[in-house]
């Protein structure tokens, strides 16, 4: 079957070839039932872009490296997914590094440095030495976007969830269902957990529900 490309989008949609490039790979703003119309024939047409050639006109690689410290957890695939949603329609690939081990950072840092990403995301706290990985390629010049948690020596961006109000939601959750012996099992002592934490325990306060320390369970290093 004939690869297809970018002018049999454009023919199919009645639109000009440049307004297909701009829908795939969101450089301007497209009319949203158009970019639809556009996204829909692509999918028919099983349409891939070409990331090497254009990487060979552009100085681009089109890839971005996601580091996460166990993609079996549900909370990293379901990030994992939506960032290469995303990518994917932006004309970019995911290079997805899971850090298991301490052997998995240098091979990593290898990789991401030998594609020449065009920026990495660092998803929470990844272990195993991972942060003098990402300060050796940031050192080096490569953007990075942390979530969750800042690595010290990195300049970028940190996209944080709001840990309080999540545990907040949660208490209160069971409370309105008539709930009063609730139990906060909870992860490493860190920033993040003791955010929840405070959460639980502002709801439980609010709701005029003591808190016994024994309803106070930390787990340990979930990431392991």
């Amino acid at each position: 079957m004939k690869k297809a490309k970018l002018q049999d989008i454009a023919d199919r949609a009645g639109v000009a070839r440049s307004t297909v490039d701009r829908a795939l790979h969101g450089r301007s703003r497209v009319n949203v039932e158009t970019r639809d119309k556009i996204l829909r024939i692509a999918r028919e047409l099983d349409y891939h872009p070409d990331l090497r050639g254009r990487a060979l006109k552009m100085s681009s690689s089109f890839l971005v490296g996601m580091v996460v410290p166990n993609i079996t957890q549900s909370f990293y695939a379901d990030v994992v997914q939506g960032t290469e949603e995303y990518l994917e329609k932006a004309g970019y690939g995911l290079m997805l590094c899971n850090i298991i081990g301490e052997e998995c950072t240098p091979r990593y840092v290898s990789m991401l440095e030998r594609h020449q990403v065009d920026g990495i995301i660092s998803c929470a706290e990844v272990k195993h030495g991972w942060n003098n990985g990402l300060r050796e390629l940031a050192s080096k010049g490569f953007p990075a976007v942390m979530i969750n948690f800042r690595v010290d020596g990195v300049d970028g961006p940190v996209v944080f969830v709001n840990q309080r109000k999540g545990g907040y939601l949660a208490a209160m959750r069971l409370i309105e269902a008539g709930h009063r012996r609730i139990m906060f099992l909870g992860g490493s002592h860190d920033y993040l957990n003791d955010e929840r934490l405070w959460g639980y325990k502002s709801a439980m306060d609010e709701a005029g529900i003591p808190v016994s320390p024994e309803f106070i369970v930390s787990m340990g290093d979930w990431t392991t």
